[in-house]
């Protein structure tokens, strides 16, 4: 399965995904439920959210330490276009049947 919805940013309004399993016997005749599970993807994008803030800082401070040295050793750089040339002539040459498609699809029983 696969779900592309907004969420919700506040915690108070987080969703949690209930789910059930049942059993499949005697085809269709009996479906008793088996299981029960709860999903607290709320609580998982804010721990994800929180993560990723602390990486980026981290990188952030390695960035800059690098930069102080580079900038003490003389080693010229360019923040914003490294290999600019490179990729441009390499992504130039890929052909529209070479790329990769992304496709979903998604089962009903």
């Amino acid at each position: 399965m696969k779900f592309s919805i907004p969420l919700p940013t506040d915690p108070l309004y987080c969703p949690k995904l209930s789910c059930a399993v049942y059993d499949y016997i005697f085809k269709g005749w009996n479906q008793p439920m088996i299981g029960v599970f709860v999903v607290p993807i709320g609580e998982l994008m804010m721990s994800l959210q929180v993560e990723r803030e602390t990486e980026l800082k981290k990188i952030t401070d390695i960035n800059k330490e690098l930069e102080n040295i580079m900038d003490r050793t003389n080693i010229p750089y360019s923040s914003s276009n490294t290999n600019t040339n490179a990729n441009n002539s390499i992504n130039s040459g890929k052909s529209k049947k070479n790329k990769r498609v992304d496709k979903s699809i998604a089962y009903d029983r």
